[in-house]
């Protein structure tokens, strides 16, 4: 019987996993008809983020179904099977309770009740149907209202904000007003919005975005809601500006801060903007060590030192050659040589460095560990940078060391596209040595100068027309 008869506590458990199938889509249909049906307000009883008596999507929140988002299904409908008079006969008091559970909820939920005339038990009213028309409704019955009001709540707010930040574009925006003028304050110059809302462009790219979002919105407490509104109004005012996220100057805004709300961050610019990531950086940016190996190339006297990538790109000298170095100590140690510049790549990092304009006219050395990631971290390399040669990673170099060469605990079996004939051949001779490695500093010192002298020389003379 019990299988046969929907009970209260079953029906509550199938509203449920239908609230949570469908209340974030609920919540992006809310949001785009106040962002493309409700006026904005043009600053008319504009409240702080949630705070303040007016409603920020101008909706009757008294009403449940005036705030119900009109979804295409939003409806939840459960046949509670109505028992036969043979079941009623075998537990009249389970029947009585079940019909007696139905109709205490009567009042609050819409049940459709069937009459029965049964010789048996006489007349009897019982439920047939529930049926809950708005989310509000069905948020109720599953007993997550308050989840429910959150994230209708949250999306009202952000509705109310995307329409102040429109009205504050066409206010500002001598095009869209028919005037001309400097920016308008609290602006930066130069920065600029779309014309068109967000909403009119691209609805098929917002419904997406939001609902991701507002999968995290619960996750958010009351004073950090607050803060991803005036950071995500920031944005939008600014969309040209670059900046660490310590200098927003929004009070209790920081790195960590950033860190932990990026994901909703990115998706409700990604609704407003169209943008995909945030303009923060989190991170100062890499440093690059560099040696100046002649004296003549060295800015202001410094012979060492370390630099963003920015930062290095905006050096002038003009060296002839570079030495590029994965570890840091085989860097320190080059000795002094003509118009030659000793650059760190730092292992896979190498990558920054493709960005340094002036280095691409200049030939490099690469000297890397005679081992699979170095020959891996090469081919990165030379991807970049097609004027390269590797630099004591032969087979000599390998024959002059083997004692001196150890076990790698994990080669890499990365496909390398960019190695020259006799360095597929040493990699493949490391791989059948049972993938043995040479570390840079193991490579005896005075055999490792003569080796940079020799290949200094013989590109040199390559290069000498």
């Amino acid at each position: 019987m019990a299988t046969s008869m929907f009970s209260v506590c079953e029906a509550r458990k199938r509203a449920k996993t239908h609230y949570d199938r469908y209340c974030r889509e609920w919540a992006s249909t809310l949001f785009m008809q106040v962002a493309l049906t409700t006026p904005p307000d043009n600053g008319a009883n504009r409240a702080e983020p949630g705070h303040g008596s007016s409603d920020p999507t101008g909706l009757d929140r008294s009403n449940p179904e005036s705030s119900s988002p009109e979804s295409e299904n939003p409806e939840f409908s459960l046949a509670l099977h109505v028992p036969t008079e043979k079941t009623v006969l075998a537990n009249p008091a389970a029947a009585r309770a079940w019909a007696r559970s139905w109709q205490d909820l009567d009042s609050d939920h819409h049940i459709t009740w069937v009459q029965k005339s049964w010789p048996s038990v006489g007349d009897q009213r019982l439920p047939q149907k529930l049926l809950l028309r708005t989310p509000n409704d069905i948020a109720s019955f599953a007993q997550c209202k308050s989840a429910w009001d959150i994230l209708k709540n949250r999306t009202a707010e952000l509705a109310a904000l995307y329409r102040r930040e429109q009205a504050t574009c066409n206010d500002s925006d001598p095009a869209a007003s028919g005037t001309e003028g400097t920016p308008a304050e609290g602006t930066i110059a130069g920065s600029s919005t779309a014309k068109r809302t967000r909403a009119e462009e691209a609805p098929i790219e917002i419904a997406p975005a939001f609902k991701k979002a507002a999968l995290l919105f619960p996750q958010i407490n009351y004073d950090d809601w607050n803060k991803l509104l005036a950071v995500l109004s920031w944005l939008v005012q600014h969309p040209d500006v670059a900046c660490y996220a310590r200098e927003l100057p929004i009070r209790g805004i920081d790195t960590k801060w950033v860190e932990r709300h990026r994901k909703v961050t990115e998706l409700l610019l990604k609704v407003f903007t169209g943008r995909d990531s945030v303009p923060f950086q989190l991170r100062a940016p890499a440093q690059i060590r560099v040696r100046f190996l002649d004296e003549s190339l060295a800015p202001g006297g410094l012979r060492d030192l370390s630099a963003s990538p920015a930062e290095l790109n905006r050096y002038t000298g003009a060296p002839e050659l570079v030495i590029l170095c994965e570890n840091l100590i085989s860097l320190m140690t080059l000795p002094s040589l003509d118009g030659a510049l000793g650059i760190h790549g730092g292992g896979y990092g190498v990558s920054e460095l493709a960005s340094l304009a002036w280095l691409q006219a200049v030939p490099v050395l690469y000297w890397g560990d005679l081992d699979s990631h170095g020959f891996a971290i090469l081919s990165q390399w030379r991807h970049h940078h097609t004027r390269t040669e590797s630099l004591m990673m032969d087979e000599k170099t390998f024959a002059a060391h083997q004692d001196l060469c150890v076990n790698e605990p994990t080669p890499s079996r990365a496909r390398l596209s960019y190695l020259t004939p006799s360095e597929e051949a040493t990699l493949k001779l490391l791989q059948a040595q049972g993938d043995v490695r040479l570390e840079q500093e193991r490579i005896e010192w005075s055999y490792a100068q003569a080796e940079i002298e020799s290949a200094l020389t013989a590109l040199k003379k390559r290069l000498t027309p």
